[in-house]
């Protein structure tokens, strides 16, 4: 099978811009259907720069992943493993050395208190005191 990685993540980033309502520039390249143009929306966090609008920024192993970007920091909302358990997790520079998890959600075995691959509306809990409240989610 011959498969350009090139032209993937080409793709890929392409996709990300048109999410994110950048100019297109350049010659087009189709979206693929990984990244949804839903947006998940974060309320009432205990951390000011939480709060706001996050887009689908790619897949991840375990599902969709959204991210917010505020000055230099980037916000982001995944699933990951902790043991056998799988949890949401909020995270603050998730992708550098100088990660920060803020809050996490359990992942209920059928997912039925939430849409599948987004992060619950509620039921979130903080790492630390001084992050509450913790947030609630919202897709649209």
């Amino acid at each position: 099978m011959n498969f350009d990685y090139h032209y993937t993540w080409a793709k890929l980033l392409r996709a990300c811009e048109v999410v994110e309502g950048k100019p297109q520039s350049g010659p087009a390249v189709p979206v693929p259907s990984i990244c949804s143009t839903r947006r998940v929306f974060v309320e009432g966090a205990g951390i000011p720069e939480v709060n706001g609008e996050y887009v689908n920024s790619g897949m991840g192993v375990n599902g969709r992943v959204f991210t917010r970007r505020v000055r230099d920091e980037i916000f982001v909302i995944r699933k990951l493993y902790s043991g056998h358990q799988l949890f949401w997790y909020l995270s603050r520079n998730a992708q550098r050395v100088n990660a920060q998890q803020l809050y996490w959600a359990n992942v209920p075995f059928m997912e039925h208190s939430t849409e599948e691959g987004y992060p619950p509306r509620s039921d979130w809990g903080a790492f630390h005191d001084e992050h509450l409240p913790a947030p609630a989610t919202r897709v649209s």
